[in-house]
């Protein structure tokens, strides 16, 4: 389980578990097992599966959609999102890093070939002017 804080100063908790995973990918007919295996997870599915673990806790703060939710955490703390669910993609696929050949010391970055091969932290939506 890794955390983080939005600019509200809520924090939100994500947990990556088999059981998740699984309602995920059939919920969205994706597999990240693959993409991961492949060294990249696109983006969107990042943010789409960080919305998916804690949509539930977000209506506590009457937040009901993923754009809303991107909104409250903010631009100051996307990048804090994104470094919590890409540890949780870490320890949950530990897998070979291409680069090092070293299975599970250094897990390959998922976000490398997705765009983002910097590792940042990908463009808030009011950046891009996307939903």
């Amino acid at each position: 389980m890794h955390a983080f804080k939005d600019q509200h100063g809520r924090e939100w908790e994500l947990d990556l578990d088999a059981w998740t995973l699984y309602r995920f990918e059939n919920s969205r007919q994706v597999s990240l097992l693959n993409s991961a295996a492949n060294g990249h997870v696109p983006t969107n599915h990042v943010f789409d599966l960080a919305w998916f673990i804690v949509k539930d806790h977000a209506e506590r703060f009457k937040i009901t959609n993923l754009r809303d939710w991107l909104d409250s955490i903010g631009k100051q703390s996307i990048g804090a999102m994104t470094a919590a669910m890409m540890a949780e993609f870490a320890e949950f696929f530990p897998l070979q890093d291409q680069e090092k050949g070293d299975a599970g010391d250094t897990p390959a970055n998922p976000l490398r070939g997705s765009g983002n091969e910097s590792g940042e932290s990908p463009p808030s939506p009011e950046q891009t002017g996307g939903s």
